[in-house]
């Protein structure tokens, strides 16, 4: 948490879905008129949002920073970090209040953003913003970021472009005083005790397939476990595929679903499992 002068800019939780939301959608319908139809705003709920943002704030894979001023939130950044296929994080959203804009607040939460990565070795951000929108494409150009490409998407009828930036580490440095860490060390230093015995994999997929490619010098897992049945009695890698169980050998979570996977190997009674995060360097091993 960083706390000064008046301030808190600290990562989010459940708790602050509803505010997330309120600022969210105030920012929707100010920074998209003339860009989206009339009625994609009357869609727009609250309600919706929130539960929406629950979901978010609990992904291992993604988090949410929020800056607080008196007691409010006034602006909030949320981001993905680590985005397939292209292997790097994705910045998935960034709101400042209109009543608090051209106070630095967006600057502080993307230095904040920036020194996570860092931090992480993550050497890339990846930037989605809709064409119309000027001035998020001048400030992410005054932060580094470089156009490497659009994409068509569809909005209730309407044929919109998406314009993809990329920012590299080497092109945004980082203020030193800007840095809230992930508080992951002690799971990394559990996977890291975990590959070194007898161990399962839980998942089949694109983190499964990052797994591999880190960890391609130790010995193979004794099983895998997936709830896809078609999956089950096949072979991955070599390693047998088979239906979730419980073990009394760790298990690492090679997907995605974190929060759904948990709750099962709790449900299954399991008591050692961490997650694989696919974006860390894991190279001390």
């Amino acid at each position: 948490m960083i706390k000064e002068c008046g301030k808190v800019i600290r990562f989010a939780n459940e708790q602050d879905a509803a505010e997330i939301a309120k600022l969210h959608i105030s920012n929707i319908r100010r920074t998209y008129k003339g860009i989206y139809i009339k009625r994609y705003f009357e869609t727009l709920s609250e309600d919706v949002y929130r539960e929406s943002w629950k979901v978010y704030l609990n992904r291992r894979d993604c988090r949410t920073v929020v800056y607080i001023k008196n007691g409010e939130i006034v602006g909030f950044l949320g981001f993905c970090l680590f985005n397939m296929p292209n292997k790097n994080a994705i910045l998935d959203y960034f709101h400042v209040s209109e009543k608090m804009e051209k106070q630095g607040i967006g600057s502080q939460l993307f230095d904040v953003l920036i020194g996570i990565l860092v931090s992480e070795g993550i050497k890339e951000l990846e930037i989605l913003y809709v064409e119309g929108n000027d001035y998020a494409r001048k400030y992410y150009e005054k932060r580094g970021a470089k156009y490497v490409g659009s994409f068509i998407a569809k909005d209730g009828g309407r044929t919109l472009f998406n314009n993809r930036m990329i920012v590299k580490k080497k092109d945004c440095p980082v203020a030193k005083n800007a840095i809230l860490k992930l508080d992951l060390k002690e799971e990394y230093k559990r996977l890291q005790q975990y590959v070194k015995g007898e161990y399962a994999l839980w998942g089949i997929g694109a983190y499964y397939n990052v797994f591999f490619e880190k960890f391609t010098d130790i010995h193979k897992p004794k099983y895998i476990f997936d709830n896809n049945k078609d999956y089950q009695g096949l072979k991955a890698n070599g390693v047998q595929v088979v239906a979730p169980q419980k073990t009394d050998i760790p298990t690492i979570i090679t997907c995605s679903k974190y929060q759904e996977v948990e709750m099962q190997l709790k449900e299954l009674g399991c008591e050692n499992y961490v997650a694989f995060y696919p974006w860390h360097d894991y190279s001390s091993i």
